[in-house]
């Protein structure tokens, strides 16, 4: 199919939608507040780990984080009615695309050997597929749904799936790298291993900025006037024109915004709007009638929602509201370990543009200091090298494991500029912030993906 043709659908599958009615839902009112907090946190690039309707330790620094990027106390509150207003379906019905069969290996080894002979390590199951593509987990698929309903999961059937913006893995292409550019160098990640959190800065405040060139005053007119006009007037004065203010344009020079991602790189993800209830579907006649989408294997009656009238805590004992950073304080970009570390102290909360909940490696693996981006890659192979794995030496015998969402590695690579370190998915988003890794930083896979619109190969990257 096209390329141009594929996207035309893509986007009208998004628009394609049905809701779950608070009647229908399978949660109280508590819970889902908090799935609509998870899921506004998560479509601003504020990471609140896997979307299940209950605020853990990761939704409680992500709602930090969002309240300090925008100058509010740290257990400011205001996120709760911005989350109300935004996201007023939380729950929608999601059917599974006729595609994902291409995804899917029921019977996908968990040997090495028997996995480095295979072209693509997909999925387990759909339940698996469809937990991944809506950031959530097979827990949380398996609480909201019926027993039947998952049981019976197939192509064109329907689950109940939180309502974000679906991870479309059939979108990434086997080994496509990303390049530097120039748009993205401004920005600086630092990787906290302490609090297990990946914090994506803009640096474009730290730098001067011109001053704002200055509009000649407007020339001298003087008004012609007829004979008629003339009558009766001894003297006209020169005078000067008001400048219209429709007519020039004065721009004013402010400290720049960073935008999380630029024009179209994040439509799905936009919080200026109602996030869009999507549902995956093929549309033909037959399947836009709403009597067709309902299949039999979902069992229509939900329990009620409960009431519950209790407010959420703050997160902490609130903080007074941070000073606006100057706009411009170095004058040339760092070069040296010594810069590199007046540049990230100088950083301040307003400069965020995302955060993700991460994995990190063991401690006698862990290379802490600054270094670069080197490379991005989709669907890479994984060098599956135990002696990598037990020592951080490479090894003489290794295996390349192929791409896919099943990849130890997941479906993106980042590397550093330390030789055999990066930044990449998994195959157990589950496990994020919960385990350590061999000594790169892991991230769930729909997270992962969203990098090359926020960072590229150059940027500059703290772990510490």
């Amino acid at each position: 199919m096209p390329p141009l043709l594929c996207s035309s659908i893509t986007v009208l599958l998004i628009l394609f939608t049905m809701t779950v009615s608070k009647a229908q839902s399978p949660m109280n009112n508590k819970d889902l507040l908090d799935l609509k907090i998870q899921i506004y946190l998560n479509q601003n690039n504020f990471g609140p780990g896997y979307i299940d309707g209950r605020l853990g330790n990761f939704s409680k620094l992500a709602i930090k984080a969002y309240n300090l990027k925008n100058n509010r106390e740290a257990g400011d509150q205001t996120y709760l009615a911005e989350a109300e207003a935004s996201i007023t379906d939380p729950l929608v019905l999601a059917i599974v695309p006729s595609s994902s069969s291409d995804f899917i290996n029921p019977t996908l080894s968990e040997d090495r050997e028997e996995q480095s002979k295979l072209k693509y390590m997909g999925y387990r199951s759909y339940i698996e597929y469809m937990a991944e593509r809506y950031n959530t987990s097979v827990g949380f698929l398996k609480r909201i749904n019926s027993y039947k309903a998952i049981k019976d999961l197939k192509p064109r059937s329907a689950i109940i799936v939180p309502n974000v913006a679906p991870f479309f893995i059939e979108n990434l292409i086997p080994h496509k790298s990303f390049q530097a550019e120039e748009n993205h160098q401004d920005r600086a990640l630092i990787i906290d291993t302490e609090t297990n959190q990946l914090y994506i800065y803009s640096t474009t405040r730290l730098f001067a900025i011109p001053e704002p060139e200055q509009i000649e005053e407007a020339a001298v007119i003087e008004p012609k006037l007829d004979q008629e006009e003339e009558q009766g007037i001894e003297e006209i004065k020169e005078t000067k024109t008001e400048l219209n203010p429709q007519q020039v344009a004065i721009e004013e020079l402010a400290i720049p915004v960073a935008k999380i991602a630029t024009e179209d790189d994040l439509t799905n993800l936009s919080p200026k709007t109602n996030l869009p209830q999507k549902i995956d579907t093929e549309l033909t006649p037959e399947s836009q009638d709403p009597e067709n989408i309902k299949p039999e294997n979902v069992e229509p009656e939900y329990p009620v929602a409960i009431e519950v009238s209790e407010q959420l805590e703050a997160i902490e004992e609130p903080l007074p509201p941070l000073p606006l950073p100057k706009k411009a304080i170095l004058e040339n970009k760092p070069t040296t370990d010594a810069e590199y570390e007046i540049l990230f102290n100088l950083l301040h909360p307003s400069d965020l543009i995302a955060t993700f909940p991460i994995t990190t490696g063991k401690p006698q693996f862990i290379r802490r200091g600054y270094w670069k981006i080197k490379n991005s890659v989709e669907l890479p192979f994984w060098r599956y090298d135990k002696s990598l794995l037990e020592s951080g030496e490479y090894g003489e015998e290794y295996l390349n494991i192929p791409g896919g969402p099943n990849n130890p590695i997941g479906v993106m690579w980042h590397g550093l500029s330390r030789k055999g370190i990066g930044i990449h998915g998994t195959s157990t988003p589950e496990t994020i912030g919960r385990s350590k890794s061999a000594g790169c930083i892991r991230l769930s896979n729909w997270n992962v993906v969203k990098l090359p619109l926020l960072v590229r190969p150059k940027c500059l990257v703290w772990l510490k």
